[in-house]
């Protein structure tokens, strides 16, 4: 594994392997607003009185749907962005079917979900997530590159979790990297001479009590130049690694 999200290497630590999403769906997809608003108005199945509210909200809502070989992200939709680890079911000229885990990023709670994956013949994307829902009325085309590269990482909250990491300072941060998915940092607070932190993310939930080495390590001046320039590194025989493995443990 040479790139692993900054602030969590997992020496020891298994995370499953992914059958990745093909290549031809990797990327960043933003709505297409007259292509959405032809489907909905032409939309048998929708009550006529539910299409304007339901086109307004896609028209001005701005979302993004960053898709990585392992994970889709959708930001926009609310003040934290949605992501969901997915796996690879079947894949065929037809169909691309996934099969996903998505954290509720306010309850913290787990949604096992479907997603079927299409791309029109004029390269707009299309997503079904769930049979009962209005979410595939939805079409996508391709927004600026770079989405899938892991280069726009929302790292404002990535230097205030190391700010607050020296001193041990209680917090909660959130923090997401395209291809790495979204993830919850908790500062409990001091326990002895460690420090307390649970970190929360789709595929692993940790609580790791930190030595005095370890946050130094963590907290670097060469860490918070990656956090501002978003530079994914590490390494799993690195003094960083071996310390998470016997400071960290797999809740």
């Amino acid at each position: 594994m040479s790139r692993i999200p900054v602030l969590l290497v997992v020496a020891g630590l298994c995370i499953p392997a992914f059958a990745e999403v093909p290549e031809r769906f990797l990327g960043t997809w933003v709505v297409d607003k007259e292509a959405t608003a032809r489907t909905i108005a032409d939309d048998p199945n929708m009550a006529p009185e539910n299409k304007p509210g339901w086109t307004k909200r896609w028209l001005e809502v701005g979302a993004e749907a960053r898709i990585t070989e392992s994970a889709i992200s959708f930001h926009g939709l609310g003040e934290r962005p949605m992501t969901a680890a997915v796996v690879l079911e079947e894949d065929s000229r037809d169909r691309t079917l996934l099969s996903a885990v998505m954290t509720d990023p306010y309850r913290k709670t787990e949604m096992e979900l479907s997603i079927a994956m299409h791309l029109g013949d004029k390269g707009d994307l299309n997503l079904k997530i769930r049979p009962d829902n209005d979410f595939d009325l939805v079409i996508w085309k391709r927004g600026e590159v770079g989405g899938a590269d892991g280069s726009d990482p929302e790292s404002g909250d990535v230097i205030g979790y190391l700010a607050s990491l020296q001193t041990c300072e209680p917090g909660e941060f959130e923090f997401s990297y395209p291809g790495f998915g979204t993830y919850h940092n908790t500062i409990v607070g001091q326990e002895g001479d460690r420090c307390r932190v649970r970190i929360e993310h789709p595929q692993i939930t940790m609580t790791c009590d930190y030595s005095e080495a370890m946050i130094s390590l963590l907290t670097s001046e060469e860490k918070y130049e990656d956090a501002r320039t978003g530079v994914l590194q590490g390494s799993t025989d690195s003094e960083e690694s071996r310390l998470m493995s016997e400071e960290c443990s797999v809740d």
